[in-house]
């Protein structure tokens, strides 16, 4: 079996670890949206390590995976945001 990034102990524990820090987060709007982002996190994730799989088998490179990168990265400088504006507004 291939390497994921879901997969990756790097991955797993910056997805938990930011689980943990929404779960303390008592907006519940902002937990909310956060939580759906961090969904969107996962759904990237997993979409890429499909992307990698179909290269693989296929020995093409798909054209999604560019966009789908940038759209992980945007979620997670999105995710990082909110927890650090959360973090300095509630210390």
């Amino acid at each position: 079996m291939l390497p994921t990034l879901e997969n990756s102990e790097k991955f797993k524990t910056e997805f938990n670890n930011f689980k943990s820090k929404i779960s303390e987060i008592t907006n519940e709007s902002l937990k909310k949206d956060l939580n759906d982002k961090l969904t969107q996190l996962l759904r990237e994730v997993r979409f890429i390590d499909m992307q990698h799989q179909e290269l693989l088998s296929r020995k093409e490179i798909p054209s999604m995976v560019p966009d789908s990168r940038s759209k992980l990265l945007e979620v997670r400088k999105y995710i990082i945001k909110k927890l650090e504006d959360w973090d300095r507004s509630h210390p």
